[in-house]
């Protein structure tokens, strides 16, 4: 599958679906709704991501190799259902899809565990020289299983704020937004 380009147009196109399915969301009867805002990735201490660490524009700190990510995370559970769809500007700025489809478990009122498969659609980096010459980007789609821990803080009435981290063999990251429970 091809990955949309780094325009504007293809993101308000996500922004578009993303506030499309959401509007929807309750008419299906979900148990809840959340869209996340901005992340936080960590690819760890590994040797390939030292070398790809010097190209990433949004570093955070060299420790652990991390970075802030914009996104619009939108995930819609139904019956301890996952359903997540997520348009984030990776960590090489480009613009990154992920479809997913999981379970969760309730630990307390406000504290889960779920665990989530899905598609991440990137634009991979080709470097050349042991990372000393960045050579473009190839489509590439990755199978990502994710594990994650997510608390949620109540507002007001439904509404809700969360931080939800998650992790995979390659990376670790977090991401916080607003979540509506019905």
């Amino acid at each position: 599958m091809v990955c949309m380009g780094t325009t504007n147009t293809n993101r308000i196109r996500a922004l578009i679906l993303m506030i499309v399915i959401g509007a929807s969301a309750r008419t299906t009867h979900a148990d809840s709704v959340s869209l996340g805002l901005i992340g936080i990735t960590s690819h760890g201490a590994s040797s390939a991501s030292s070398g790809a660490y010097r190209w990433m524009p949004r570093k955070i700190s060299s420790i652990m190799q991390t970075v802030w990510n914009p996104e619009l995370n939108f995930t819609y559970e139904r019956g301890n259902w996952l359903f997540n769809a997520t348009y984030v500007s990776d960590c090489m700025n480009k613009d990154a899809y992920y479809l997913g489809i999981g379970k969760r478990w309730n630990i307390t009122d406000s504290f889960y565990a779920s665990v989530l498969a899905g598609a991440y659609f990137v634009k991979d980096p080709i470097f050349m020289n042991d990372f000393k010459r960045l050579e473009g980007f190839k489509n590439k789609v990755i199978f990502a299983p994710w594990i994650s821990l997510e608390k949620d803080f109540k507002i007001s009435g439904g509404v809700h704020a969360f931080i939800n981290m998650s992790s995979n063999i390659a990376l670790t990251h977090a991401v916080t937004g607003i979540k509506y429970k019905y």
